[in-house]
């Protein structure tokens, strides 16, 4: 079976990047980042729920200190 456009990209193959699952990642991370930004007000708790509904797990956002935008692309936000 064929590699998705997204498989070849995190295989580090060359890709399409207008595919549609890409453009619809790229728009979830972008929307994601907007309203991570907007919770500069918000308390660190907040804050810190966002990148652990971003991540899956409390542990990733403690090991990791940030996330990247493939794992935010790839997370249902």
């Amino acid at each position: 079976m064929a590699m998705t456009q997204k498989e070849r990209m995190l295989a580090g193959e060359l890709y399409v990047a207008d595919d549609p699952e890409l453009v619809e990642d790229a728009a979830r991370a972008a929307a994601w980042c907007d309203r991570y930004n907007r919770a500069a007000t918000a308390t660190s708790l907040e804050r810190h729920a966002l990148l652990v509904k971003v991540s899956g797990t409390p542990d990733a956002v403690r090991r990791s200190g940030r996330l990247s935008t493939a794992t935010m692309a790839s997370t249902s936000i």
